[in-house]
């Protein structure tokens, strides 16, 4: 039969070994978490480019737009020829 100082030195043994591999799941865990934040940051970046484009895209088009209406209603303005904007 273990003697009860030699049970609390087993048993304290046995704890510290669980708290090491705890925290070893733990370490493993958190640089996965680590890695997968880096991962969405950077496509949340990606997509954030994007849509930066896409609003500069739209803005040069109703520029465009606006500017291919302005010259259409100066050749509406009393004629019936084809306004060379509306054929571009």
């Amino acid at each position: 039969m273990i003697k009860p100082i030699e049970h609390r030195v087993t048993a304290d043994c046995l704890v510290v070994l669980f708290v090491t591999q705890v925290e070893g799941h733990l370490a493993a865990a958190t640089t996965q978490h680590d890695l997968y934040v880096a991962e969405a940051e950077g496509k949340v970046e990606t997509a954030t480019n994007a849509i930066d484009v896409v609003k500069q895209e739209k803005q040069q088009l109703l520029r465009q737009l606006e500017e291919k209406q302005r010259y259409c209603s100066e050749c509406d303005a009393g004629t019936t020829r084809r306004c060379a904007a509306s054929i571009m």
